[in-house]
């Protein structure tokens, strides 16, 4: 083989080695491909988007599961590693977070942004949203009126989003990919 064979080779190489790792593969280090054990960006996404979606309705296991296109033991063992939570705590973080963006606009009472958030019902939501913010819904929708620093939302088990994983969390907030995709799963 020539010199001049060897370099076309890698020139054509791809520049960042994550390009070249096989499906189902992450890259460690320099180079070395492993398995990847969690959900790749696209089905991360997807199940967001669905999450977001029928935020107000009952979501089991089992439609997400489907929104990431496998079955459900496979889905919540993929969904922990990549997300350090499982998919029902991280349902009950967007949940939480919907509640307190709601209660800072001050415009709907506790009763009806409890069920705009999926909560059975305002005790429910009430119980919860103490536990995660020390705050009760009407001390924090008051704080937020009036100015004063109000604590952020704490899903039991798993924290804030870097808990969860904040850049998944804000990449699918942000990418116009998001969008397209919560048309196509709603």
């Amino acid at each position: 083989m020539s010199d001049r064979s060897m370099e076309g080779d890698a020139l054509s190489a791809p520049a960042d080695p994550r390009e070249a790792a096989p499906r189902g593969h992450d890259v460690i280090g320099d180079g070395v491909c492993r398995p990847s054990n969690g959900l790749n960006r696209r089905a991360l996404r997807r199940v967001h988007a669905y999450m977001l979606a029928h935020l107000g309705e009952r979501i089991g296991l089992e439609d997400l599961a489907r929104a990431a296109c496998m079955s459900r033991f496979h889905f919540a063992r993929q969904f922990r590693g990549s997300t350090a939570c499982s998919p029902m705590e991280y349902l009950l973080y967007l949940r939480l977070e919907t509640a307190a963006g709601l209660l800072a606009a001050g415009e709907r009472p506790i009763g009806d942004i409890a069920l705009a958030a999926g909560f059975c019902d305002q005790s429910h939501f009430c119980r919860t949203f103490r536990r995660c913010t020390g705050l009760t819904p009407k001390e924090y929708a008051r704080r937020c009126a009036d100015g004063l620093a109000v604590p952020p939302v704490q899903a039991p088990g798993i924290g804030s989003p870097s808990g969860i994983s904040a850049t998944v969390y804000q990449e699918a907030q942000a990418d116009s990919i998001f969008d397209d995709e919560l048309a196509v799963v709603a």
